[in-house]
């Protein structure tokens, strides 16, 4: 009977221990679903208005607590459409002014879009992009701390969009059943 005291004081002083350094954190999974995004050049850009506080209620409800960012990425399926190989990109862009999207590229970049990741497709190719603490795939673009604009929405406001391209000249990229998907620490 002693021995099992000793062992729930044990347990007992390091959960406090835990607490107190704030080594235990709580994670929070963010999900804004696109549904499908057809990138073609030559059309119109295809994007998303995000408002974060609309489209997640756990974004709402947890706002206020965000102590840093864990990761994101888009899921869903990514196919190039074409018998040539192209790099899928997507950008984002904050505070947009309204939420009707950009008309092009061109548009996106001049407004402050910034590339967050990339992902190389083979001709023909289809790619699963499923979530996994790595996701396979996507080349992340590289930002430091406060520079890092997806960690600057959700800190702020919440409002922004994501826009779908392909790096060639030419084309035809869909994203299908896609989400924007974040894991953030709200702390203990």
């Amino acid at each position: 009977m002693i021995r099992r005291q000793k062992l729930f004081v044990l347990v007992g002083l390091a959960l406090t221990l835990l607490l107190n350094t704030g080594c235990l954190r709580a994670i929070k999974l963010f999900s804004v679903n696109l549904d499908n995004l057809s990138a073609v050049n030559g059309n119109p850009a295809a994007g998303f208005f995000v408002d974060l506080a609309e489209e997640s209620s756990e974004y709402a409800d947890n706002q206020d607590k965000i102590k840093a960012v864990e990761e994101y990425t888009l899921l869903g399926d990514v196919r190039n459409n074409l018998a040539t190989p192209v790099e899928a990109e997507v950008w984002i862009v904050q505070d947009p002014g309204s939420p009707t999207l950009l008309v092009d590229k061109a548009d996106v970049v001049t407004a402050g879009g910034v590339k967050l990741m990339t992902l190389t497709l083979a001709a023909n190719e289809t790619k699963s992009i499923e979530w996994s603490r790595n996701p396979l795939g996507w080349l992340f673009a590289s930002f430091g701390g406060s520079t890092d604009p997806v960690v600057n929405e959700l800190e702020g406001d919440g409002l922004f969009e994501l826009y779908v391209f392909g790096s060639t000249g030419t084309y035809n990229v869909d994203v299908l059943s896609a989400s924007f998907v974040v894991t953030v620490d709200v702390g203990p």
